[in-house]
């Protein structure tokens, strides 16, 4: 069926359209001051910690029985929640600090999409691909809330808060 023209006669009923989902907004992420002109807006904040990876291996004993070896190795890697390194089996030396930002992670959608001539529910909106990066710009940092803009850095695209990228 073509998305161009609504029918009546299918009020009501499942009908299968196919073609390009459209917005004239921008969608707006008010807590940055970040805006594209987008279906959605995706935030995703991370964070550079100690992680702690765990590998047994058991062996057979001449004799009878198991030996079970445990190594642990630390890597530093970026995650999407902060690590506890006071569990870590050897902490020393992989101490984790900092915080993800209040804010945390968030969707974004515009009010109003359309396919044609039908509207696009939002619930729908929010399964449509897959995010595509957008890089955060210099006029970006600029409208950062004062709050968040001091000591803020734009590293690979995206917003760094902290005194080491």
């Amino acid at each position: 069926m073509s998305a161009d023209k609504v029918d009546p006669a299918n009020d009501k009923k499942l009908v299968h359209v196919t073609g390009e989902a459209k917005t004239d907004a921008l969608v707006v992420d008010n807590d940055f001051g970040v805006s594209s002109p987008a279906l959605r807006l995706v935030r995703t904040e991370v964070i550079y910690q100690w992680v702690e990876d765990k590998k047994s291996e058991t062996k057979q004993k001449v004799g009878g029985g198991e030996e079970t070896t445990t190594t642990y190795t630390y890597d530093k890697k970026w995650v999407d929640e902060p690590v506890n390194s006071s569990e870590f089996k050897k902490p020393d030396g992989h101490k984790n600090e900092g915080e993800l930002l209040a804010t945390g992670n968030a969707d974004f959608n515009a009010e109003k999409v359309t396919l044609g001539a039908f509207d696009v529910p939002e619930k729908f909106v929010k399964e449509m691909g897959s995010p595509i990066a957008r890089s955060v710009t210099d006029a970006d940092l600029a409208t950062l809330p004062a709050d968040l803009k001091e000591g803020t850095q734009i590293k690979d695209g995206a917003f760094y808060f902290g005194a080491n990228p």
